[in-house]
């Protein structure tokens, strides 16, 4: 447990080290993974949203016009800040500075739930997506990425089996990550 408390410090501190630079390091990158998705049908009706490890709000900024509540958490303090500099005029989008494995919202809340390029930032995967997985609706679209180095992807499909994640469609498509869209098992 003291191990993976460690490397959460660690991983807390070279993102808020990095906050200010990492636009320029990834968001190329990050923005090629978010094209991949079909957003207008992922989030029609206004769906809740929640993003889990939204860095600098680079994919909140680009869904607050298309989402009913958007929500970003992640556990660095500076990213957090970046991000709310970033989607701070739009309205329907809160920021919380919270642990990936301990989400602060009820069981079920969100209709779509995404986390890109966080599962080989954390220590116990598998905690972190069932973490995910407890804050989404029944039938909720789910849309989870890693880097392709990290977790080949027979073992990220076995993760997000073990998860309670099913109907899963892997996109990969040019970008450095898997990444994933699937549905919340009933």
């Amino acid at each position: 447990m003291r191990r993976a408390w460690e490397r959460k410090r660690r991983t807390i501190r070279r993102y808020d080290t990095t906050a200010e630079t990492y636009d320029g390091l990834y968001a190329e990158e990050q923005r090629r993974k978010y094209a991949l998705l079909g957003w207008s049908a992922l989030l029609k009706d206004g769906r809740s949203v929640l993003d889990v490890g939204c860095g600098s709000g680079l994919l909140l900024e680009k869904l607050s016009s298309m989402a009913g509540l958007l929500v970003g958490v992640d556990a660095s303090r500076r990213m957090i800040f970046k991000a709310k500099r970033r989607v701070g005029a739009h309205g329907n989008v809160d920021l919380v500075l919270a642990d990936s494995d301990f989400l602060p919202f009820r069981d079920g809340v969100f209709s779509c739930v995404l986390s890109f390029t966080l599962l080989q930032n954390v220590p116990n995967p598998l905690t972190t997506v069932k973490e995910i997985v407890r804050a989404a609706q029944s039938d909720s679209v789910l849309v989870i990425s890693t880097l392709k180095e990290a977790r080949p992807g027979e073992s990220l499909r076995n993760l997000l089996l073990a998860a309670g994640l099913s109907e899963m469609n892997v996109l990969d498509e040019g970008a450095k990550d898997f990444v994933v869209v699937c549905k919340r098992s009933v």
